[in-house]
């Protein structure tokens, strides 16, 4: 030792220095050392660590901890939180879209006398745009010019970014005529914006044109996000010929990531060419890029949809030799493959490994286990799984009851049958009506003990359980989702259904002992309670995506989303179809997807904001955006 102690300063160049070489574990613990010196951090300390939550690899998780770590000394008199330190938590929050706790950061920034900066509300724009609130992003927008801030280039970002997240190219192009306008000139970035813009639209020819503008001067040259980007955009368009070709021109100058090859990995496995697909994955592997387990899996289910059972053996030995974690969706697919090759002691083998490796097996998996059994006629496997899930206390969806009733019935196991839909309804996983109606003309056709008081409770059932309408959905696009024909279920509601659902529910099925009898009885309007539930979910609306949150009180302009021309007079009217996404085969056919005047998403329901939609086409030009 040389007999000087540290102080701030050093801990802070130390964490700063752990920061920029993506070492967060150890700037966590030079920061707890800092605390045992009795060293008080400082504004500048805690940007450091905010600014590498949001710059490096990291959770939520970590986020949070830092929130909670200014919560606990906010009150601390001494603790004066500045603009740079306000920022990098609101930019950290809107990266791990926690946009509500970003929004009361913003109100506290207010409450506290702290001035937002041009910088900040940049920030709120992207925040907005996130939350698909782009009618607030712009509003910010205007209060920025109302203020006489200083509006640069990043500050147009945001703005550019927030109208191709929420798919509204259209005004994006209308900002880049204002930025025109204000002689504010196109960089790399807000170029590469552009071309997610035009690749989420399906419009292929103009982002290459855009690219092609980037190429011809040193200072837009693309970067390996650009390249990424153009790449996302042939592979949507399932344009793979000029996919390979770009790819191929990027070797020459720069080297791909582990985003470029799952690219154009997913282009050829989308396309069934799970060959050309595993080529790509050995050359990323020569060349010391590691794949993840969501390119893996991606692999994965290319060779299970290409009946390449051989190949999806050996790219799962890959992932193991690179201590690649599986998940529940890894083993789920790997379980299917194992189904292709009829190896079903393979398959049933996979779930001791699961657990043991502490995994918990998902659903899913027990699902395509189940499914594999019935497929190969070991209804025994099947049934044995599914009394081992109820055993562990796991709750059984529709899915998983429509195939063992399917099972059950194709074993010619009818009591077998009856029993699983009996437990179906118990779990409110009511399966569909055309299967009912299959069981309920087996149980007609058998000789099961009981054979009346079952045709009985299943006709019961399906009048009044309404089986196909009332399920929820596994895999919804926003989450859970209603069954088909949702909307007829509404008469369900009515006095008359409600005395048929008592007396249904209240019976319930046969060779029950009284007190079970009871317990029907007490749940007679559950299944009314559960469709109100489920309407209320389905009509409110949601500001913020994930969860309803009270709004802080934050002073931005109210109001729709005025009309291109009312917020850039001297910007161009413009409108693209940003709906329907089609694939681009042909520079005719991308021609006309470019000049369609489809009116955009929402259809009808935006007439009071009509004057969005009635602007007319422009022409995509690579001048056009000098």
């Amino acid at each position: 030792t040389i007999g000087i102690l540290p102080n701030r300063i050093t801990y802070n160049s130390l964490i700063d220095t752990c920061v920029k070489t993506k070492k967060m574990l150890i700037a966590w613990k030079f920061y707890e050392e800092m605390q045992r010196s009795e060293i008080t951090p400082d504004n500048f300390t805690y940007s450091i660590l905010i600014n590498g939550v949001k710059s490096n690899n990291t959770s939520k998780d970590e986020l949070l901890r830092t929130l909670q770590l200014l919560d606990s000394i906010k009150d601390n008199a001494s603790f004066k939180p500045d603009e740079i330190l306000y920022n990098s938590l609101m930019d950290a929050c809107v990266k791990f879209t926690e946009v509500d706790r970003a929004l009361s950061l913003f109100a506290e920034m207010q409450a506290r006398g702290v001035e937002p900066s041009s910088i900040t509300y940049g920030i709120l724009i992207k925040a907005y745009g996130k939350s698909n609130d782009l009618s607030r992003a712009f509003n910010v927008f205007e209060l920025i010019k109302a203020k006489g801030l200083a509006i640069n280039e990043v500050t147009y970002g945001c703005l550019l970014d927030a109208c191709v997240k929420n798919d509204r190219i259209d005004l994006a192009l209308n900002v880049v005529d204002k930025m025109k306008v204000d002689r504010i000139t196109l960089n790399t970035i807000l170029y590469t914006t552009l071309i997610k813009g035009f690749a989420k639209a399906g419009m292929l020819n103009e982002a290459l044109n855009i690219f092609a503008l980037m190429k011809e001067s040193p200072k837009t040259a693309p970067n390996v996000i650009t390249y990424n980007c153009i790449l996302d955009a042939c592979v949507k368009c399932e344009n793979l010929p000029r996919a390979q070709e770009i790819f191929a021109d990027m070797e020459r100058t720069l080297t791909p990531d582990l985003i470029t090859y799952s690219t154009i990995i997913k282009g050829f496995c989308k396309r069934g060419d799970i060959e050309t697909a595993y080529r790509f994955l050995d050359t990323m592997l020569d060349r010391n890029i590691k794949p993840d387990e969501a390119l893996v899996n991606l692999i994965l289910e290319g060779c299970y949809t290409s009946g390449k059972v051989d190949l999806g053996m050996k790219i799962f030995a890959i992932m193991n030799d690179l201590r690649i974690s599986p998940s529940n969706i890894t083993y789920s697919i790997l379980i299917k493959i194992y189904g292709q090759a009829r190896k079903l002691q393979d398959a049933l083998a996979l779930i001791p490994a699961m657990k043991a490796s502490g995994l918990r097996p998902s659903l899913i998996v027990y699902t395509n286990l189940v499914q594999i059994c019935l497929t190969m006629r070991r209804f025994d496997k099947a049934v044995d799984i599914y009394e081992r899930l109820r055993s562990e206390g796991v709750k059984c969806d529709h899915v998983l009851y429509e195939k063992l009733v399917k099972g059950a019935i194709a074993a010619n196991r009818i009591d077998t049958a009856v029993e699983l839909f009996a437990s179906s309804n118990d779990e409110r996983a009511f399966v569909s009506r055309e299967l009912v109606q299959k069981l309920l003309k087996c149980v007609r056709e058998s000789q099961i003990d009981g054979r009346a008081d079952w045709v009985r409770y299943i006709e019961e059932s399906s009048n009044t359980q309404a089986p196909g309408r009332f399920y929820v959905k596994r895999n919804g696009p926003n989450g859970p989702s209603h069954g088909p024909n949702f909307e007829e279920s509404a008469p369900f509601r009515e006095s008359s259904n409600k005395e048929n659902v008592t007396r249904n529910i209240a019976s319930g099925p046969p060779g029950l002992n009284r007190s079970k009898k009871e317990d029907y009885k007490k749940n007679a309007h559950k299944s009314e309670q559960f469709f109100a539930v489920e309407v209320e979910q389905k009509e409110t609306p949601r500001r913020f995506i994930g969860k309803e949150i009270t709004e802080p009180k934050v002073f931005i302009p109210q109001g729709d989303l005025p009309a291109p021309e009312t917020m850039f007079p001297e910007a161009r009217q413009s409108f693209i179809n940003t709906k329907k996404k089609p694939a681009v085969t042909s520079n005719k056919e991308n021609q006309e997807n470019a000049t369609s005047n489809v009116q955009p998403r929402g259809g009808n329901n935006n007439s009071g904001n009509s004057h969005l939609f009635k602007a007319s086409t422009p022409s995509f030009t690579p001048m056009s955006f000098r």
